[in-house]
Formats: structure tokens, C-alpha cells, sequence
């Protein structure tokens, strides 16, 4: 039965095996059954020692022309058929003498236009096969690109086939496709690699809280400070005008013989400039502490107030003054009278000092590329038809490619080295334009290698 369903269903080396064996059983039992039962009446002799002659000769064909005896047995497909893994066979002559169905789709090859040519003459086979080793243990991985374009991915192990005294009769090579292992693969590790560095940011983050609480410990406890040095500061200001005005009453009642007159002048001259000087230091002073004030005011509680934006930005600059100095020359040109907004101060002076700083950061970048100081910084401020007043910081940086314009203001995206910059300070400075006072902060693209401008637009107060 084996036999005989392997004739129907098989390939056409199985059917051309199955053939020769059939037929050579078959001669001897007809020829004797002919002349036992007289089927022919001019039959009169018995041709079954000749039938089995003819036997012997079908098995010699089936034998020397396909292979009977020197490859799988006729049943092998009964075990291979379903294996989706292929298997090729290839004998000592480099010839194909047998494949399975997984082979041919793999592959895509036909198996009777294969069967019994040399595996080199098959350009799918030798992609994989050229250089290697047929008559020893190997394994290896390697790429298939098939007629379609599709890429395979393919382990592929070669194994010599032997006979019990250990003489190699041929190979067998079998063909896993991995190719939908590879993807996965590939899929893991890349889903390592962002998790190794969301792992990164997450301990960037943590260290950005830690130093985020210790910064408004310190915020809270320099609020404070700068709240009591208002008092010694005011008791300051009125000593030195009580002792100013002591000394400009006592200067009359000196003799006019112990003090010319023009001495006497010399002298009120002088006392007006200190008197002057002084009255101007202390208004820095108070000024400063104003602004410091404004930048580290709790956030809880606190009611949005109408401001000036020229004087927001005069005070920040005031603030930064140290940093920028020598470094960036600040060219302001201001609307006046602007029309005043409707926003929380200290926020919005954070965000202007941290536009400030991005600038002073773009210099360097210059100067280190060997470039020179100062740098120029260009502030404008206006009105608009909008119903916006918009504020446009210039610099003299390197300038920010265009397909940056927007990551610039995601969460932890920096251009700046490792451990100087958090990717945050934009970020935060949108969200409290944005979302905190209904504007916009964007960068306007000009041309490339242009410098960059940070564009800040916020609602005007009603009026």
C-alpha cells in the first residue's frame, strides 16, 4: 500500500521508484498465472523463470537510474510532509536527489526541476550554500532574498549522511526559517535599548527632583531672607538720611571764621553727591531684592496681577547682569507705551531669565567653536492686532536646525553636553506661557544657519 500510494502521490522521481519496484514484482506473478490458468492458448510454456529474470532487471533499474537503495525510503514523505523546516539532500556528486514540500516554498523552487541537477545550478541554493562546507558538521545564519523581494532570514545546519562502516554517502541540509524570530529579536533589544535609557532619564529626573526640592528649600528660605533684609535695609536708608540732614543743619552753625565759604560750598557739594550716590545705591539694592523676591514668591495663593513687560524684562536683565556681562551685549528695542499683561511675574520673569540663559548658552557654543565675546543679544517688544503683546529674543548663536524647532521643548531633550543641561528649562517655560497664561512660546524659523529667535506672545490685560 505504501507502494502503490506513493506511485499516486508522489513525486516523479517516487512514482519512476515505485514503477520499477511494481513492476518488477509483478512480471513473475503474471507470467505464472498466465500459464497456470491457460489465459493464452498458445501459451503452452512456462515463462516464470524468465519473469524472474525481468524482475531482477527492474530492480537493477531502480537500483542504478533512481536511486532505490541510496536515498530515503519511498515512505519518507509519510514523516516528512509536514516538517516546516526544509530539508534538502544532496548526494556525493553535489546532486539534488530529494527535497521536501517546506524546501519548495522556502526556497521557491520546483522540486521536479531540481531533483537530480547539481544544488549550483539553482541560484536560491547557492546564495546560501556557495563556500560551504558539505561533508563536515556545520551550522550557520544567513539571508535569503526570494524572487518577490522578500528577505528571509535562515538557519541552516549540514549534516553528512553515513553508512554504518562510516563512508559519507551525501548530506542532508536542513532550513529553519527564523525569520520571524530575528524580528522579534530585533524587537527586543530595541525595546532594551529605550528602556535602558528611559531608565537613564528616570534617574536624570530623580536627580532633577532632588535638586528641584533642595532649589525651593533654598527658594523659601532666600524668600525669607530677602524679606528680612528689607527691614535693615529700610533702617539703613533712614540713618544715612537723618545723619545727611543732621549734617546739612550743622554745617550753618559753624563760624564763618573757622570755615570760608567756599569750603562751606566744597563741602555741600560733596555731602549732595554722597547723599545722591547713596539714594541710588540703596534703590539698587531694594530694586534687586524686589526681583529676587518676585522670582522665588510661592506660586500657592498667589493672584495674577497686571504688569509692565519692559519692566519685567529690565528687572531680569538687572538679575542677570553678572552672567551676561562680557559675554553678551543686549540691544533692546521696546514699544512704549506697551500695553500692560495680565500674569503671574515671577513666572513669567523665570521664563524670560531662562530665555536669557539659553542665549548666553548659544554664545559659548560660538566661543568655543572659536568664535569671540561678546555675542549680541536683540530683545523687541509690541503690540499686535491680536490682541497680543509679543516679546522676540535674538541671539547670535549657531542656531537651531529646522526639524528642532518643536523637540527643543519636549521634557528632556537637550543639545548641551551630559551634565549641563536637564532638557527642562524650555519645556517648563511653554507650560507656564501656554498653559499657565494662555500665550505661546515658539521659535520663528528664518533661514538655515540663521540665528535663532524665541518668540514669546502674551494676552494683553483688559482694559
Amino acid at each position: 500500500m505504501l507502494i502503490i500510494g506513493s506511485w499516486g502521490g508522489g513525486k516523479a522521481l517516487y512514482r519512476n521508484q515505485s514503477s520499477a519496484v511494481v513492476l518488477g514484482s509483478l512480471i513473475p506473478i503474471t507470467l505464472n498465472l498466465l500459464y497456470t490458468f491457460q489465459f493464452l492458448p498458445w501459451l503452452r510454456k512456462d515463462f516464470t523463470p524468465i519473469g524472474f529474470a525481468l524482475s531482477g532487471f527492474a530492480f537493477f533499474v531502480g537500483v542504478h537510474r533512481f536511486g532505490l537503495l541510496r536515498i530515503t525510503p519511498i515512505a519518507h514523505r509519510l514523516v516528512l510532509r509536514d516538517i516546516a523546516s526544509g530539508v534538502l539532500v544532496i548526494d556525493l556528486e553535489d546532486n539534488i536527489i530529494d527535497c521536501n514540500e517546506a524546501t519548495e516554498v522556502i526556497l521557491q523552487v520546483s522540486h521536479p526541476r531540481i531533483i537530480g541537477t547539481p544544488w549550483r545550478e539553482n541560484r536560491e541554493i547557492r546564495q546560501f550554500l556557495e563556500g560551504v562546507p558539505l561533508r563536515e558538521r556545520y551550522n550557520f545564519e544567513t539571508t535569503l532574498f526570494q524572487s518577490d523581494g522578500k528577505e528571509l532570514s535562515l538557519e541552516v545546519w549540514v549534516c553528512p549522511i553515513q553508512e554504518q562502516t562510516g563512508k559519507t554517502v551525501g548530506t542532508i541540509v536542513t532550513i529553519h526559517d527564523i525569520t520571524e524570530r530575528v524580528r522579534l529579536s530585533e524587537q527586543w533589544r530595541t525595546a532594551l535599548v529605550e528602556l535602558e535609557e528611559r531608565n537613564e532619564r528616570v534617574q536624570d529626573l530623580q536627580l532633577t527632583l532632588m535638586r528641584q526640592d533642595k532649589l525651593a528649600t533654598m527658594g523659601q528660605l532666600t524668600a525669607g531672607m530677602l524679606h528680612d533684609l528689607n527691614n535693615p535695609l529700610t533702617f539703613l536708608q533712614s540713618g544715612f538720611l537723618a545723619m545727611s540732614r543732621y549734617l546739612s543743619e550743622l554745617l550753618p552753625l559753624v563760624p564763618p571764621e573757622a570755615l570760608e565759604e567756599a569750603e562751606r560750598q566744597e563741602i555741600e557739594e560733596e555731602r549732595r553727591i554722597i547723599l545722591r550716590d547713596f539714594e541710588q545705591g540703596f534703590s539698587r539694592i531694594r530694586e534687586s531684592l524686589q526681583s529676587l523676591l518676585r522670582l522665588s514668591r510661592p506660586l500657592p495663593d498667589q493672584e495674577p496681577e497686571e504688569a509692565d513687560l519692559n519692566e519685567l524684562i529690565e528687572a531680569t536683565l538687572e538679575l542677570a547682569a553678572p552672567a551676561l556681562r562680557g559675554k553678551l551685549n543686549v540691544q533692546k528695542e521696546y514699544d512704549r507705551p506697551l500695553p500692560r499683561i495680565l500674569c503671574f511675574p515671577g513666572e513669567i520673569s523665570n521664563v524670560i531669565l531662562n530665555l536669557l540663559l539659553n542665549a548666553l548658552h548659544a554664545v559659548e557654543e560660538v566661543y568655543r567653536a572659536g568664535g569671540a565675546y561678546p555675542g549680541s543679544l536683540r530683545i523687541e517688544t509690541c503690540a499686535t492686532d491680536r490682541g497680543v503683546i509679543r516679546c522676540s529674543f535674538r541671539d547670535s548663536g549657531p542656531g537651531i536646525a529646522r526639524e528642532l524647532r518643536e523637540k527643543v521643548f519636549e521634557p528632556f531633550f537637550t543639545t548641551k553636553e551630559t551634565g549641563k543641561g536637564t532638557g527642562l528649562g524650555l519645556s517648563i517655560a511653554r507650560d507656564v506661557v501656554t498653559r499657565r497664561h494662555g500665550g505661546a512660546l515658539y521659535i520663528e524659523y528664518i533661514e538655515p544657519g540663521e540665528a535663532t529667535t524665541f518668540v514669546m506672545e502674551l494676552p494683553r490685560a483688559a482694559l
